[in-house]
């Protein structure tokens, strides 16, 4: 689904509606996830909810940075808040869906928490995880474990190549 440019009209919408405050269309194809796990920033605890136009504003600096990058960013800003790449992308969601669904736009975005799945594909790091012949006894390697659980953000299917 594209999203209209800001300032653009929306079709159904008058002039100067919130909608027309969307962030631009962005094309992407290849998006890696985050490059680092979460961390909340000290003493904050993740709001309840946010004021649109603050929603808004972390949408757009979110599809710059994945326009400039290519990834998830390892945290999403909402005034002095962070939120979780899988919080923000669930909320996301819930916006996009509700608004494509001819909703109104709310005055505050109530924040959805996520749950990435994918990670549950990778094993936890423990020694007997490394039980091959070429790793020493007793060898574990948690942070290679949590950098394949990172990487488990851009794991794509597998597609068969066109026969020639």
């Amino acid at each position: 689904m594209a999203l209209p440019m800001p300032g653009a009209p929306v079709p159904h919408e008058p002039e100067g509606s919130p909608n027309q405050q969307w962030p631009p269309t962005t094309a992407l194809t290849d998006v890696y996830g985050p490059a680092q796990g979460f961390s909340a920033s000290i003493g904050g605890v993740r709001p309840a909810s946010v004021p649109w136009d603050a929603f808004g504003a972390a949408v757009k600096d979110t599809a710059a940075y994945l326009a400039t990058y290519g990834r998830i960013p390892d945290e999403v800003w909402i005034g002095s808040q962070n939120l979780s790449p899988t919080d923000y992308l669930a909320t996301l969601a819930d916006v996009t869906e509700r608004i494509a669904s001819g909703g109104a736009i709310p005055a505050d975005v109530t924040i959805r928490q996520g749950h990435f799945t994918a990670d549950r594909y990778v094993a936890d790091d423990s020694t007997d995880l490394w039980g091959w012949v070429i790793f020493p006894d007793g060898f574990h390697a948690p942070h290679i474990v949590e950098l394949a659980k990172l990487q488990a953000w851009t794991l794509k299917p597998a597609v068969a190549a066109k026969a020639r």
